[in-house]
């Protein structure tokens, strides 16, 4: 978990890395200018960003109802997917369950994700996926480098 108590997975180095060339790309595609190059500032830039420019819309709370199920229908059998898709308004920080509208999460449920994201985790480590998919093969160096002659 960081600072604030939301849980933070530890992502390879080549992951952390990608994150930079994939946010930078995704910004200038919604218009967004002024993304750091680096990624110690990058955390510190969106949180800024996202306190300056994030409000509500219904459009926007739709949206975010429709993740949460996306997320659920994902990862979880048809019986549990209604109670699934609070995961992850408790994985969300105060500003954004707010923003959305979402009725604030108990220290039971807060309780209950770390410790199935952690058990989550730690299964992961002991029997990794088959095909692990990574950022860094969309935005890392390797794909950049191919990326490059297509540039001219």
């Amino acid at each position: 978990m960081d600072v604030h108590g939301r849980i933070v997975p530890s992502y390879a180095a080549i992951d952390r890395d990608s994150t930079i060339p994939f946010w930078r790309e995704l910004g200038g595609e919604l218009g967004i200018d002024g993304i750091p190059r680096r990624s110690d500032s990058l955390r510190e830039w969106m949180v800024d960003f996202e306190q300056a420019h994030y409000r509500h819309t219904a459009a926007g709370r739709r949206l975010a109802d429709l993740l949460c199920a996306d997320w659920a229908a994902r990862w979880l059998p048809p019986p549990l997917r209604l109670l699934g898709a609070r995961v992850p308004r408790v994985l969300m920080d105060e500003h954004l369950r707010r923003t959305h509208q979402f009725a604030p999460v108990s220290a039971g449920e807060r309780a209950l994700v770390a410790r199935t994201v952690h058990a989550y985790f730690a299964l992961l480590r002991l029997h990794p996926p088959r095909h692990p998919r990574y950022a860094s093969d969309r935005y890392g160096v390797a794909a950049a480098r191919e990326a490059a002659p297509a540039l001219g």
